[in-house]
């Protein structure tokens, strides 16, 4: 997408996040040895991988990383 079709995106899963109480840190995705450009991205706190799920879908998203008590990522494919 455009960037700022990405930008209104993110703002409007930002909402989402507040509205539901969840908390949540601003961060970027970007390989460190490549010239592709950061993605904008939110670390949400104390979200379950179900409601985790739920937002990525309702956000279009393609997949979203999650951990569990473990601290062990896990790529979870939405699409």
């Amino acid at each position: 997408l455009a960037d700022a079709a990405n930008a209104e995106r993110q703002l409007a899963l930002a909402s989402d996040l507040r509205r539901r109480n969840l908390s949540f840190i601003d961060g970027e995705g970007q390989h460190p040895s490549n010239a592709w450009p950061a993605e904008a991205s939110f670390l949400i706190l104390g979200v379950s991988r179900d409601e985790a799920s739920e937002l990525g879908i309702r956000h279009q998203q393609n997949a979203i990383v999650w951990c569990g008590p473990d601290a062990v990522p896990q790529l979870v494919l939405l699409r």
